[in-house]
C-alpha cells in the first residue's frame, strides 16, 4: 500500500503509525463474519420486503443544520412513517443520529403507549448552527471500527452487525467528509472484512453532495473498496427503505460475486466492470 496513507491513519486515530497497527491484527475465519453467505433472498421476500433490516443495523443520521430548516417538517413526517417499519425488525427501533444534537432511538410507541416519539425527537432538536458532518462520522465511525476490531481480538463474543448509514442532508457540509469514509473503508480492507460490512447511503434534498468526488478519485487512486453512493431524497418511507434494500442487495451482490472468484494476490483489487453488473442486478444502485 502507497506509505502516504500512513499519514492519514495518524491524523484520524492522532497517534503513530496506525496502519501497522491495523496490519497487526489477524484477520477473523470467514465463517466468523456475520453476514457470509447472505443472498438476495434473505434481504427482500414478498411477505418482508425490508428483510434487510435483520441482517443490517441501520443507522439515520440526519443534517440539523440552518440549512435544512425549511424542510424540518417533512422530515419529522417521514420519519413517523419510518419509526413502526423499523420497530417490526427491531424492538429499540431506527437508531437516529443528529449532526449536532446527539443520539436518539425512534420506537414505535412511547413508554406511555402513545404514537411514536418522532414528533418529540424532531421538536428538541431543531436545526440550528453549521453541519459539520465529517466531524460526526468519524466520531461514530471510529466507535465502530474499534468495536470491529474487538471482535477480530476476541476480545468481544459476537460481530458487529454490518452497518448500513444513511445520511439525509441539504447539501451545504461544512467540513470534511472524504476522511473518515476513506479511513473507514481501507480500515475494513485491510481487516478482510465483507464488502457489505459498511455501506452509506447519501440522501440529499438541495445540493448534490459534490465532496464525494473526492472520495470517488481517492478510491481509484489508491484501489480501496466502495463505500458510498448518493440518490435524490425521497419523500415516502417506502421510497426510501426501497433505497436502502437496493443499497443493501448491491453490497451483498458485490461479496458473492468476489466469494465465488479465485483469492486475488492483492485485497485492494476489485473488478469496476464486474461491480457495475452486480450492481444492475440487484437494484439499479451503484456503490462506488
Amino acid at each position: 500500500m502507497d506509505l502516504s496513507l500512513n499519514s492519514h491513519f495518524s491524523r484520524f486515530f492522532n497517534s503513530e503509525d496506525c496502519l501497522n497497527s491495523f496490519q497487526s491484527i489477524p484477520p477473523a475465519p470467514e465463517s466468523s463474519s456475520v453476514g457470509v453467505g447472505l443472498t438476495q433472498e434473505d434481504l427482500e421476500t414478498d411477505q418482508e420486503p425490508y428483510a434487510f433490516f435483520r441482517h443490517f443495523h441501520t443507522v439515520f443520521l440526519i443534517d440539523d443544520s440552518v440549512s435544512m430548516t425549511e424542510h424540518w417538517g417533512r422530515v419529522c413526517a417521514l420519519f413517523k412513517e419510518i419509526a413502526p417499519i423499523c420497530s417490526q425488525y427491531d424492538s429499540k427501533g431506527a437508531d437516529l443520529w443528529f449532526v449536532n444534537h446527539g443520539h436518539h432511538y425512534l420506537t414505535q410507541t412511547r413508554k406511555d403507549g402513545t404514537d411514536n416519539n418522532a414528533s418529540a425527537i424532531f421538536q428538541s432538536a431543531q436545526p440550528n448552527s453549521s453541519c459539520r458532518l465529517g466531524r460526526r462520522l468519524k466520531r461514530i465511525l471510529k466507535d465502530y471500527m474499534w468495536l470491529y476490531i474487538r471482535r477480530l481480538k476476541g476480545e468481544v463474543e459476537n460481530d458487529p452487525r454490518p452497518l448500513q448509514f444513511v445520511v439525509i442532508t441539504a447539501g451545504a457540509i461544512d467540513d470534511d467528509i472524504v476522511q473518515p469514509l476513506m479511513w473507514t473503508a481501507i480500515g475494513l480492507d485491510i481487516l478482510r472484512a465483507p464488502l457489505f460490512q459498511f455501506g452509506v447511503q447519501f440522501l440529499h434534498i438541495e445540493k448534490e453532495i459534490h465532496e464525494l468526488s473526492e472520495l470517488y478519485s481517492m478510491s481509484e487512486k489508491f484501489n480501496f473498496r466502495p463505500i458510498a453512493n448518493t440518490e435524490c431524497m425521497q419523500w415516502t418511507a417506502h421510497g426510501v427503505l426501497g433505497i436502502l434494500r437496493d443499497f443493501a442487495k448491491a453490497s451483498v451482490a458485490l461479496e458473492n460475486e468476489r466469494a465465488d472468484k479465485s483469492e486475488s494476490d492483492s485485497i485492494f483489487e476489485y473488478d469496476s466492470g464486474s461491480s457495475s453488473e452486480s450492481s444492475s442486478e440487484s437494484g439499479g444502485v451503484s456503490i462506488t
